[in-house]
């Protein structure tokens, strides 16, 4: 069975039949202008105190099917603002179309571990349009453009390419983005990734799940470190190692960063107690990250392997899961607790 998520929170499920056939579903769930505030609230005061930052999520404001978010992050080092809106068919194109602004502020250690060192600052202003649609029931294919303008680089114009394919119905994803930007004084640069993700099966909280994801993100010489890859705690990057932290007072410190990354992991799953609407499960896993282009100050390629267990925590009406998780290196006894946001499978 394979799922097509629109933007007002419709749904149109397929399943595949004997004789070229198929069994359709569809769902009309349109969505409220903002969520209900118990469960806002309680994940609004939660992200504030792991993050350090909040977000709002409106929808369908003009009853179109549109969408808002706004976003704000203030760790130290780390700020960020951004504001985004997106709509169905805006400006006469096809699919979901999104416009979006961006400020931002990433510091970076230049010998990454020691207590001290020069520290990079680097900020940026971007903003970008975007759009992308389900050309089939498990194909989406997504384009953007946009205007960057970075500290110590000037202005830039950026096209980005994204592709998602869906097999074994909706068990299998894998997906890639490449980007380029182009400066009228100086040389283009170049980032870009590849994903693989697989789950044992579509519904959650039904049974024991097990969740595999490889992922392959790169960035050419001449990029910005923001467009670097990285892994940790979740915090910095998307990237998870959980047992060795990326950001350390909001300046990424960690060997686990360089131009090319790649990150595997496997997460098993089943269904703990409810408390109320809240279901509890539990989790345990291994991460896996090989730096295959390291800082400079890093002589050799450095591979990290953690194992962990945890909670995931799941507020109805959210789309985010909350994870707790404790997790140590494969070669030493140093267990170390972490906490985020995670999404249960690729959007």
């Amino acid at each position: 069975m394979a799922a097509l998520p629109t933007a007002s929170g419709s749904r149109v499920s397929y399943r595949p039949l004997p004789g070229g056939r198929a069994e359709l579903e569809v769902a009309i769930v349109e969505r409220p202008t903002i969520d209900p505030l118990p469960a806002l609230l309680l994940e609004s005061a939660i992200r504030a105190f792991t993050d350090h930052a909040t977000e709002l999520r409106l929808a369908n404001l003009t009853a179109t099917g549109d969408a808002a978010r706004a976003f704000w992050r203030w760790q130290p080092n780390r700020p960020q603002v951004s504001l985004a809106a997106a709509a169905p068919r805006a400006l006469g194109l096809p699919g979901i179309v999104t416009a979006e602004v961006l400020w931002e502020e990433q510091s970076y250690r230049v010998r990454p571990g020691a207590r001290e060192g020069a520290v990079i600052r680097e900020g940026r202003t971007r903003a970008s349009l975007s759009l992308y649609d389900w050309w089939r029931a498990d194909s989406k294919l997504g384009v953007s453009l946009a205007i960057d303008e970075s500290s110590g680089r000037g202005r830039s114009l950026s096209i980005s390419g994204s592709a998602d394919q869906r097999f074994a119905g909706d068990r299998v994803s894998v997906s890639g983005r490449l980007s380029g930007w182009a400066r009228g004084s100086g040389p283009p640069f170049y980032a870009g990734s590849l994903r693989l993700s697989a789950r044992s099966r579509v519904t959650v909280g039904e049974g024991p799940l097990l969740r595999l994801d490889l992922t392959y993100e790169a960035a050419s010489a001449r990029a910005p470190l923001a467009l670097w890859a990285g892994a940790g705690t979740g915090l910095g990057r998307d990237l998870l190692v959980r047992a060795h932290p990326l950001v350390h007072d909001g300046i990424v410190d960690g060997r686990s960063f360089g131009r090319q990354i790649l990150r595997g992991g496997v997460e098993g799953e089943a269904p703990a107690v409810h408390l109320g609407p809240v279901r509890l499960s539990a989790a345990l896993f291994v991460d896996s990250a090989r730096v295959l282009a390291p800082l400079p100050d890093v002589s050799s390629r450095q591979t990290f392997v953690d194992l962990g267990a945890g909670l995931r925590v799941r507020i109805p009406g959210r789309r985010s899961i909350l994870r707790a998780d404790v997790a140590t290196p494969w070669s030493s006894l140093r267990p170390r607790l972490s906490v985020g946001w995670q999404t249960q499978w690729p959007d």
